[in-house]
């Protein structure tokens, strides 16, 4: 969905902001969740082509996990740098259902998606925004996030 690419980098473009909220009903505690194999960038043993692999293995594993009309929220290489090969996608808080709250939320889905790939993953959760439009804050945070692993 270009129209969220878009919205994540900070252009705040009044037509893709109307069909953004036309195809999802996002509700509050939106947040940009950005996820890689574990070993990420730093990894030597494995070459471009098998990193790639894992990425499609986690963009599928988060895909599934978002399900039907939400599937649309995740993104191959968010962040747009050659040698990153994250997959990211965007969270609200009604996407979890009811019982599940706080860090929970995120365990479970770090859990479901972890199930479905054959590598260890990681996440990176950027800050809680109220309303989509401010989406880029929240994919900010997300890479600030990840450049302090260590």
């Amino acid at each position: 969905m270009q129209q969220m690419q878009t919205l994540l980098l900070g252009r705040q473009e009044e037509t893709a902001l109307s069909y953004v909220k036309g195809q999802v009903d996002f509700g509050r505690g939106i947040r940009y969740i950005g996820i890689e194999s574990e070993d990420g960038e730093t990894d030597t043993d494995i070459g471009p082509e098998k990193k790639r692999q894992l990425q499609r293995q986690i963009y599928e594993a988060c895909m599934q996990y978002l399900g039907g009309e939400y599937s649309c929220l995740t993104f191959l290489d968010a962040e747009g740098k050659e040698e990153c090969y994250d997959v990211g996608f965007i969270f609200c808080k009604n996407f979890a259902g009811k019982g599940t709250a706080g860090a929970g939320i995120y365990q479970s889905a770090i859990g479901k998606i972890q199930k479905s790939t054959v590598h260890p993953v990681v996440m990176y959760v950027g800050s809680e925004v109220e309303d989509i439009s401010d989406i880029s804050e929240s994919f900010r945070s997300a890479v600030i996030a990840k450049t302090f692993q260590f």
